[in-house]
């Protein structure tokens, strides 16, 4: 999404060092010898990290990657449906409008350019129709919408996902 746009699967103890370790106990390189059978203090803290990992990814980080899956699968009925429950409903349009545009550039025949860029222009639709029914509630509120950093898609803001060049 651009260089602002942060890791949105990255944890605290998600570094180089614990991925190999992992990789390491659940057999991808037999090469070292360590197998899950064996009972050593190096698998008991790996399952204890993933625990941890697991207890940090919530029901909204499920129904992002869902959505993200849907946008990424061409699925944009189930990713409208999954729109109503993500709490950024705003920026999450705007990224589903940003990918189909990419897309769209990216699409082999005139036909499939057409439906992304309908499909791009539904999702921002979406989104300037929201932002407008929050700027008559109330028009800082709006605007703080707009500016907010946005954690489940990695930090960033509807500004910035708006300005990523096609």
């Amino acid at each position: 999404m651009g260089s602002f746009f942060g890791s949105i699967y990255s944890f605290n103890g998600d570094n180089f060092k614990n991925r190999i370790k992992i990789d390491l106990t659940n057999h991808l390189c037999t090469c070292c010898g360590i197998y899950e059978d064996e009972p050593n203090d190096h698998n008991q803290n790996n399952k204890n990290n993933i625990n941890q990992i697991e207890n940090k990814y919530t029901k909204h980080h499920m129904l992002r990657d869902l959505f993200l899956w849907s946008i990424f699968m061409d699925m944009p009925q189930m990713a409208k449906v999954l729109l109503i429950h993500i709490r950024s409903r705003v920026c999450a349009s705007l990224i589903a409008s940003a990918i189909f545009k990419k897309y769209s550039k990216l699409s082999p025949t005139v036909d499939m350019n057409d439906k992304f860029r309908l499909q791009a222009l539904e999702f921002e639709t979406y989104a300037a129709m929201s932002l407008d029914k929050c700027y008559e509630y109330n028009d800082k509120r709006a605007c703080e919408l707009l500016l907010r950093q946005i954690p489940l898609f990695g930090n960033v803001t509807c500004i910035q996902v708006n300005q990523i060049e096609y």
